[in-house]
């Protein structure tokens, strides 16, 4: 999972609660207790040791992250999964680029567990749609205690795969657009809560590109020592 700020909902998370208020009341949790049942009595794990007892399954309260609500699920014997479900996975603003990135997201963590030996979650299923029986996007992973880990890469981007979860090669990557959401809460509308706003840019070759796109996307500053400070950066950067 990537590293984000959690935190469990609660009055003093209102903010959390009304930004998430759209995907959550469009999940089926009803479902979802069965929904795990069945993944798990198909897994290795079950098979190999079909008396273990997994029912009854506990959905908890959300976690909020910054874009994605995560629902901690724990089954009788013990084991912990997640349902993670983007804050955008819903019919007014789940497009294209949003399906495209879960997926890679997903795609991505099954290489990494596949090639490496690094700790990340094992995928037990995933849907880039809302065509499906929860009603949303979603992720469902194993829960995993862990630490961020830092990677180099020649080129930045986001892995491109084909068909068969093969990596084909490196592609745009999906970010948050600061710059729009700033001008959103500058224009005063008193609305809040209003989806979180990206774009897409790269691959890069290089560090440089990358932060001289972000500053480049940034507003012009209109005042003498913001413009200095803006310049002083890009010419570190040159």
């Amino acid at each position: 999972m990537k590293d984000e700020r959690t935190s469990q909902p609660n009055s003093a998370q209102s903010d959390d609660t009304a930004i998430f208020a759209p995907v959550l009341s469009a999940v089926n949790l009803k479902c979802l207790p069965n929904f795990c049942a069945v993944i798990r009595e198909a897994s290795v794990d079950l098979v190999e040791n079909q008396e273990t007892p997994i029912e009854p399954i506990t959905v908890e309260s959300p976690l909020f992250g910054s874009y994605h609500a995560l629902f901690p699920i724990r089954f009788h014997d013990g084991l912990q999964w997640i349902l993670k479900i983007p804050a955008c996975g819903t019919p007014e603003h789940f497009n294209e680029s949003a399906s495209a990135a879960l997926r890679s997201e997903t795609l991505t963590m099954q290489l990494v567990r596949r090639e490496t030996s690094i700790l990340v979650p094992d995928i037990f299923a995933f849907d880039a749609t809302l065509d499906n029986e929860l009603g949303v996007p979603f992720i469902l992973m194993s829960f995993i205690q862990g630490i961020p880990l830092r990677f180099s890469f020649s080129t930045g981007g986001a892995p491109t795969f084909d068909t068969e979860g093969n990596v084909t090669g490196t592609g745009p990557m999906r970010s948050v657009d600061h710059q729009a959401m700033l001008e959103r809460l500058t224009q005063g509308d008193g609305d809040d809560i209003e989806p979180t706003v990206y774009y897409e840019a790269g691959p890069f070759i290089d560090p440089r590109a990358f932060y001289l796109l972000s500053l480049n996307r940034t507003k012009e500053p209109n005042h003498e020592v913001g413009i200095g400070m803006l310049k002083l950066l890009c010419l570190f950067l040159q």
